[in-house]
């Protein structure tokens, strides 16, 4: 599960859901949808209507065995009130977030390299062959 902003500016809750089994797993966006703001209850509430969809004749607390977040505060404080209501799950936050950040600040120090970036990905994006 992850939040983050679209172009207007307004918080987006996307949920991926997958099995966990070792060959032929297949994930796939389960629900995406605009919070009105972003807090532990918001994404708490996000992650059960979420379930809902994938469940509709009623959540199998069972069933929910792992949340991935990223290691925001919100995110880490909806991942233990979730914990109580699905006992069986492991929260977990996910180190490709850190890494983004990482690389953002990489960018800010290598001006030149991230403007040389930014060029060969708008030449790919506008390419008819993509």
């Amino acid at each position: 599960m992850d939040e983050s902003t679209d172009v207007t500016g307004r918080f987006v809750a996307h949920t991926v859901v997958g099995t966990l089994e070792t060959s032929g797993t297949k994930s796939f966006l389960l629900h995406a949808e605009t919070l009105g703001k972003t807090n532990s209850s918001t994404i708490a509430q996000h992650m059960l209507n979420s379930l809902a969809i994938l469940w509709p004749d009623g959540i199998r607390h069972d069933k929910v065995l792992l949340l991935v977040t990223d290691g925001a505060a919100n995110m880490k404080k909806a991942g233990s009130a979730l914990k109580i209501i699905f006992p069986r799950m492991l929260h977990v936050t996910c180190v490709a977030h850190a890494i983004h950040r990482v690389a953002k600040e990489v960018r800010l120090l290598f001006t030149d390299v991230d403007k040389v970036v930014a060029s060969g990905k708008k030449v790919f994006r506008k390419s008819a062959a993509r």
